[in-house]
């Protein structure tokens, strides 16, 4: 849950591209390997 003050990381079209085509053309890569490689701190927001 956000708390106040709290800053949220925002992405640009370009990334959300990139994780997309990492996550669909890199079979051996997961959602989690696809956060930990581009440095999203919560590999749920590839997941969604």
């Amino acid at each position: 849950m956000a708390k106040k003050g709290q800053n949220f990381k925002t992405y640009t079209p370009e990334f959300k591209a990139e994780v997309v085509r990492l996550y669909e053309e890199e079979e051996r890569l997961g959602y989690i390997a696809v956060a930990k490689r581009l440095g999203i701190p919560s590999n749920t927001q590839v997941e969604q």
